[in-house]
């Protein structure tokens, strides 16, 4: 028998909470400050930020090269507060806004009668290795506080225009989930929410106007980088209807291979129940997917593996949602006896328990194991040589600047034009040297493994002579070695030099 005070929802939600807030709470104890090098970017604002260079990548240079900047903010200002480092804030939001995405489905599918099934997804996505290798990300912050919207728009819609608003903030693609909530919120009232979508465009134009005074222009540098990215029509920028075929394959730190098309498969058969009895949250999660997942491929953006997270985190509640249904179904089919007890379990098993084991035992062991990420403590470690090597006014080039300009607080100058919007032209040119040409630096870091991105540079004649080596650092489990050059001032280089077309990189 349950105890009565197990019937009443806030004792459910409160135990609900607490299992996961202990999933989520040991997911961070293991994986700590690790994230991918983008999430570093936005870090290496906050970092900038809260010690007094303002709201920069590189001291002095005004470069509006995050897609974070509400993000970026917020954590300089409970860096400020907590003196909790930046990483850790960043892996924090991260499980915070799982909880916040679990326990609002959990709750609002309960009372459809459907709260085990939005269980079994919050801790598919409390412990999904997908997510936490996105850990940092303003993603899964910007998608909580949509959903957090959409449960207040109805009796707060001041206070949902603020918390879509900031989403934006967060993520500029996030206006599109604003939308979602503004017309989900039109559609149950038969009226316009003009309170709250006044609300909305209000804290959005406030943010561009802030972003045009600080950076003189309203818009990330990111986006042009981007669609440049798109155009060269390389393997490492898939666009278009190339968009999502990747992002399946990208499924695999979900899930290996084996299991990838049955995740895949009942995750999108679950999806109309998330939509159905996941009340306005299910609603705005899953609409808010659908909304990308149309929106990504007709805007010509390139993959990166972060754009796919809210599909996937739906997907993981479909997934649930899917063998919930599976389990009613059954269970009816077969009368409600005993009998029906032992052959539902069959079935389920039968059709769910292999891939319900592989999805455990990837996320779980991914998760749990400390050699997770090598290339973060990679670069880490390159970046904290330089901050003990380096000589004041040094700088560094590189095409994956994050980490490594956190780690070595130098000024970095990106070959990709990420946050070195110089380099634009250059890159569309598929002219890397021409990008280091433009403004050479004290130092340079060649990886073997990003073919033309630095080898480019490196084959250069006048490279050995205006270079010497200085540290290599080598990764065994990705089989990958980084060199570092120091540059030799006395040796002279080419001038700055026009763009010139060359072959894509390789």
């Amino acid at each position: 028998m349950i105890p009565a005070g197990w019937r009443q929802p806030r004792v459910v939600l409160a135990a609900v909470g607490l299992v996961l807030a202990a999933l989520v709470g040991t997911v961070i104890a293991q994986r700590g400050e690790v994230g991918l090098d983008d999430v570093f970017i936005t870090y290496r604002y906050a970092q900038n930020l809260a010690e007094g260079h303002g709201f920069v990548f590189n001291p002095g240079e005004r470069v509006f090269g995050t897609t974070a900047p509400g993000f970026g903010l917020l954590l300089a200002g409970l860096h400020k507060v907590t003196g909790i480092p930046i990483p850790w804030l960043g892996a924090l939001c991260t499980g915070l806004s799982a909880l916040v995405l679990g326990l609002a489905l959990f709750a609002t599918a309960r009372k459809e009668g459907h709260g085990l099934e939005a269980l079994g997804g919050a801790l598919l996505l409390a412990t999904t290795s997908y997510l936490w290798i996105h850990a940092g990300s303003e993603i899964p912050f910007a998608l909580a506080l949509l959903v957090l919207a959409g449960l207040v728009v109805e009796r707060w819609p001041v206070a949902a225009g603020v918390l879509a608003g900031f989403a934006v903030w967060c993520r500029p693609d996030a206006l599109l989930g604003a939308g979602v909530v503004g017309l989900l919120e039109w559609r149950a009232r038969r009226r316009l929410p003009w309170r709250y979508g006044v609300v909305v465009g209000g804290v959005v134009a406030v943010g561009l106007a802030l972003a045009w005074s600080w950076f003189g222009v309203p818009l990330p540098s990111t986006l042009e980088a981007k669609r440049i990215q798109a155009s060269l029509g390389t393997q490492f920028w898939a666009s278009g209807f190339a968009f999502w075929g990747t992002a399946y394959q990208s499924l695999y730190f979900l899930v290996e291979p084996a299991g990838r098309f049955a995740f895949f498969c009942f995750g999108m058969l679950g999806w109309v129940p998330v939509l159905r009895y996941g009340g306005r949250v299910g609603q705005v999660l899953g609409g808010t997917a659908l909304v990308l997942l149309v929106a990504y491929p007709l805007l010509g953006v390139p993959f990166y593996t972060w754009y796919s997270l809210p599909v996937v985190i739906t997907l993981c509640f479909g997934y649930a949602f899917a063998l919930g249904l599976l389990i009613r179904r059954s269970f009816r089919f077969f009368g409600g006896s005993r009998a029906a007890v032992v052959v539902t379990g069959l079935v389920v098993l039968a059709v769910f328990g292999l891939s319900t084991w592989r999805l455990a035992a990837r996320g779980w062991g991914g998760l749990t194991h400390r050699a997770h990420d090598p290339r973060y403590h990679f670069y880490r470690e390159a970046g904290e040589w330089l901050a003990a090597n380096a000589r004041p006014g040094d700088d560094l080039a590189f095409v994956e600047v994050g980490t490594l300009a956190f780690y070595s607080r130098l000024p970095v100058r990106d070959q990709l034009g990420l946050v070195t919007p110089e380099s634009l032209p250059f890159l569309g040119a598929r002219d890397i040297v021409g990008a280091f040409l433009a403004k050479p630096t004290a130092w340079f870091l060649f990886d073997e493994r990003l073919g033309g991105f630095t080898k480019d540079v490196a084959a250069e004649p006048w490279f050995t002579a205006a270079f010497e080596e200085e540290k290599r650092f080598t990764s065994a489990p990705l089989n990958r070695t980084l060199v570092m050059h120091r540059r030799r001032p006395e040796v002279a280089i080419p001038p700055p030099r026009p763009p010139l077309r060359r072959d894509s990189p390789r």
